[in-house]
């Protein structure tokens, strides 16, 4: 069974310039995202350099991550499987 977040990928390094459809477009160059997730600051709306993108099936996240590195706007993303929920607790609560 698919648990929520199975095939997400964690992106950091994002030009503060790069929107959801920037990132969407970019990825679907070489894979099939579903969709974006792009983190903001609360208080200014602007873009933190960091989104979540998901993808329906384990193929497509592993073209993902074999892209690490690339460069998107002038910037080099790291591209790396994001951890589910219940990994974050574990680690949250220092591996017990």
């Amino acid at each position: 069974a698919q648990t929520k977040g199975e095939f997400e990928v964690r992106v950091s390094g994002l030009s503060y310039d790069a929107s959801q459809q920037d990132v969407l477009d970019f990825f679907n160059t070489f894979t099939q995202a579903s969709s974006v997730n792009l983190l903001t600051d609360r208080n200014t709306g602007r873009s933190k350099g960091l989104c979540f993108v998901k993808f329906d099936t384990k193929e497509a996240l592993d073209q993902a991550i074999a892209n690490n590195r690339c460069e998107h706007m002038g910037r080099y993303l790291n591209i790396e499987q994001a951890q589910t929920r219940e990994q974050r607790q574990q680690f949250n609560q220092g591996g017990q």
